[in-house]
């Protein structure tokens, strides 16, 4: 296994998604006055996609004046990997766990962003750590421990057993007055005051294979994931990520629909959807550091080697996958990647 550091930054002005609104009210009737008494409104609230951070933060800050100690402890069933969307299914279907927490990481601001999200390897842990980014202690703390739970519920999904002594959770935080209950929830060793929010397993179970695994139905969901990031991003200004996450879609498309008949985005139609012309979008590129040409041979090296791992399709129906016409094209791309043919690096992985 080559050594893994999957990382997503999320911005401070964070944003939960509604659904998760939605789920907790059929679970608790009371919640619903808890907060409209603070922020008015539910149907104004559940009219969008997302809940905005400060709205989110003056709702736990009500909950605890009202009694609640703990998010988790309170209202953590009633969400899990499937309450997620297209993120959740898309991880749940993955070829394996490794993969699956990578897309938790990858695209965890899609359904939550008040927190720096990232799987990294260490000498014989596989590490999903959390960086608070919520500007507020009591919401960084909360959404922590929910977070955990889900990541904690996809693992337990793939291996098919609770996690018990194989897993440990450590928090940034000082021991809550709730941490036994916290503990009775994850049924897993929690530390407080550690230098990281993180939930490491042995690195042994990275490449233990998803009994829920389906091609079809993991690139499907990973292609809607792009989608959503690609819409959350536009008015960043990143060009870089989002012609890179259009590539990503593109090919999502390609290889999970075997019907998909959609050319390459090209600069041209890159940029009309960056609302810049092509010059523009050249000129941004290259203050990024990159270019169109250098993003696509990126994200295409990046599907040759997933494929080939992941999959039996020949080197020749990969390539055609990857928009080459010629399989002898694809296999001089692959060796200027790599040093080798799709072949024998499929051999050595």
């Amino acid at each position: 296994m080559t050594d893994l550091c999957i990382i997503n930054i999320m911005h401070s002005d964070f944003h939960i998604a509604t659904t998760y609104l939605r789920l907790l009210l059929r679970s608790d009737e009371q919640l619903a006055g808890l907060i409209e008494e603070e922020v008015g409104s539910l149907d104004t609230l559940l009219d969008g996609d997302y809940l905005p951070g400060e709205m989110v933060c003056r709702v736990f800050h009500q909950l605890v004046e009202k009694g609640v100690s703990s998010w988790v402890v309170r209202y953590g069933g009633a969400v899990g990997v499937t309450s997620h969307g297209p993120l959740g299914f898309a991880a749940i279907s993955s070829p394996d766990l490794a993969t699956a927490l990578g897309i938790l990481a990858e695209f965890f601001e899609i359904r939550a962003d008040a927190h720096q999200t990232s799987l990294q390897q260490s000498a014989d842990h596989l590490e999903f750590i959390l960086t608070d980014q919520s500007g507020d202690e009591l919401t960084g703390r909360w959404l922590a421990e929910s977070a955990f739970q889900v990541v904690q519920s996809l693992i337990e999904t793939i291996t098919g057993h609770a996690l018990g002594d194989n897993a440990e959770i450590s928090f940034t935080h000082p021991p809550p007055n709730y941490a036994s209950e916290l503990s009775s929830v994850y049924q897993v060793k929690c530390r407080y005051q550690q230098p990281d929010n993180k939930l490491a397993i042995p690195l042994s179970w990275a490449n233990i294979t998803s009994p829920l695994y389906d091609e079809a139905t993991y690139r499907t969901n990973l292609a809607k994931c792009r989608e959503i990031l690609i819409e959350r991003h536009a008015n960043t200004g990143n060009m870089a990520e989002n012609v890179k996450s259009r590539l990503l879609k593109h090919f999502d498309q390609r290889v999970s629909k075997l019907d998909y008949g959609g050319k390459i985005p090209s600069l041209d139609s890159l940029a009309a959807e960056q609302c810049v012309t092509a010059r523009t979008l050249i000129r941004k590129l290259k203050q990024q550091n990159t270019s169109y040409k250098e993003l696509l041979c990126e994200v295409r090296s990046q599907y040759a080697c997933d494929l080939l791992q992941r999959t039996h399709l020949t080197a020749a129906e990969i390539g055609e996958k990857l928009g080459y016409q010629e399989a002898a094209n694809f296999g001089r791309a692959f060796k200027q990647w790599f040093g080798s043919t799709p072949t024998q690096w499929r051999r050595k992985s």
